[in-house]
């Protein structure tokens, strides 16, 4: 009886140290999924400024292409 008892006890731990191990996965995907999105959104805002001074670029040059014709 008590070496059931000792082995169920192991198993517990085993497990127990297997759902920390787990945890400890995830806790660090969930980081690193963190870090992704927020470099994503720092790319999303630099593409957005890209984009508004090609817009301003486009309406120079014909801006430009008025005044010399």
């Amino acid at each position: 009886m008590r070496n059931n008892f000792d082995k169920a006890t192991k198993a517990a731990l085993e497990k127990q140290q297997e759902n920390m191990e787990l945890k400890n996965e995830l806790m660090g995907a969930r980081d690193e999924i963190r870090k992704l999105n927020e470099r994503l959104r720092q790319e999303q805002v630099a593409n957005d400024k890209l984009k508004e001074e090609k817009a301003e670029l486009q309406r120079l040059k014909q801006q430009l292409a008025k005044m010399l014709s």
